[in-house]
């Protein structure tokens, strides 16, 4: 197997094709000052619109994520010695590549955390049941709403949506953007319809194309790989999102005793006692277990380094019920968590309110600049941000352009804000 490291960790830009020295540094600072990453302070991680402060938002999650990647990557690179291991003087952007990525890795998640993703999919489901006679579309185009991804729609923001729109997007290395992309594959897929994911929409293929190229990851089959630093960055926020899930429920839900000793197994030890304040105490268990699991990665990418680079591998952390020591306590975590946390009640039910908020602003929109007529559709098309409108009068019969526009601006709103404006409009 050849490894081209120049490709893999190539210094061109998408958008501007010249080479640059400290690009993955120059991500970082482009993703770190974009609107659309700013944003992500208002929007739900876990528990919507939280009454205590400090519980975590896809912001603070996301900063969480890289810190851990960034470890992760550092011990991999210090600790494997075997074969095709990554060239000294590559280790620097190898670092700084993951960590741009797992920055950008909840960048297209829509307001209301996943429950926001469940109600964009099932608006649309229903829409097309009703207008299936009426609206113009391919099934392939089709599926980019009916199982609508935060990770395709984050494709979009990095290379249209954000600074300099149309002509790059935030213009990042191809390395980068590879790297955030944890699902290769479009919408209409076979591995879309069995994961219910997917990385990349129908109006991103060529761009998907074109950053496989340039970074060696297609294959003579058709089948493009992921890029070796989206396994770094997967693992580091399922590390992420199981630790603090835990820590922000013993908040959330009265100091949760179960929450607690979970966080014990997967730590592998007990509290300080010097420490006395019951948040303080999980909160020294919570980065207990990361250390432990950030371990346990390394671990696993060292020993499966090989299929990473190739592309065969699955991912390094994969907790079944059969599993036994830390796997066996993280499989528990998960249950835990799903069973529990995001399931209890009162964030269902604020999570049900998102989703009401959401589908009535998909249905004013789409209904109004679709199919409205006379006066008040008219006066409707100017609820819309000008430049939104913009694009839509530059497609003005073609649909699928039209609904992911309306999409790509409800998608980016905060809670609040989305929150607000259905106040306002209802």
């Amino acid at each position: 197997m050849s490894v081209d490291w120049d490709k893999i960790l190539t210094k061109k830009r998408f958008g501007k094709e010249e080479g640059e020295e400290n690009v993955y540094v120059k991500d970082i600072r482009r993703i770190l000052y974009s609107t659309p990453f700013r944003r992500m302070q208002g929007k739900t991680q876990v528990f919507v619109l939280p009454e205590i402060d400090h519980i975590r938002n896809r912001l603070t999650h996301s900063l969480e994520v890289a810190n851990i990647c960034q470890e992760i990557t550092t011990r991999f690179l210090r600790k494997y010695t075997g074969r095709h291991p990554v060239p000294p003087e590559k280790h620097s952007d190898f670092i700084s590549c993951a960590y741009a990525a797992s920055l950008l890795h909840d960048i297209g998640n829509p307001p209301f955390g996943h429950m926001g993703e469940y109600a964009i999919r099932q608006y649309f489901k229903n829409f097309f049941d009703i207008h299936r006679d009426k609206i113009q579309m391919s099934n392939s185009r089709k599926k980019d709403f009916l199982i609508f991804d935060g990770n395709a729609q984050g494709l979009r923001i990095v290379t249209k949506l954000a600074g300099w729109r149309e002509n790059g997007g935030l213009r990042l290395s191809y390395s980068t953007i590879a790297a955030f992309i944890k699902y290769p594959f479009t919408s209409d897929s076979e591995y879309a319809q069995i994961k219910n994911k997917y990385g990349v929409a129908q109006s991103e293929i060529d761009d998907f194309h074109r950053i496989a190229l340039h970074c060696t990851l297609s294959r003579d089959n058709g089948v493009i790989n992921r890029h070796p630093v989206v396994y770094f960055v997967e693992a580091a926020d399922d590390i992420c999102y199981i630790t603090t899930d835990l820590e922000d429920a013993f908040r959330m839900m009265g100091y949760n005793t179960e929450a607690r000793n979970i966080l014990e197994r997967l730590s592998g030890t007990t509290t300080d006692k010097n420490i006395i304040d019951p948040a303080a105490q999980v909160a020294y268990l919570r980065s207990k277990a990361i250390d432990r699991l950030i371990d346990l990665v390394v671990k696993e990418a060292i020993d499966n380094w090989s299929d990473i680079l190739d592309g065969s591998f699955f991912s390094l952390i994969n907790p079944t019920q059969d599993c036994d020591g830390l796997l066996k306590d993280l499989y528990d975590a998960k249950e835990f968590c799903k069973n529990y946390i995001y399931h209890d009640q009162e964030k269902l039910i604020k999570e049900y309110k998102g989703y009401n908020v959401l589908s009535f602003l998909l249905d004013f929109f789409i209904n109004h600049i679709i199919f409205g007529k006379g006066n008040l559709s008219e006066r409707a098309k100017y609820v819309l941000p000008k430049e939104y409108m913009q694009t839509i009068e530059k497609r003005p019969n073609n649909h699928y352009a039209i609904m992911q526009t309306i999409v790509d601006y409800i998608s980016g709103m905060t809670d609040n804000y989305a929150l607000k404006l259905y106040e306002s409009i209802q």
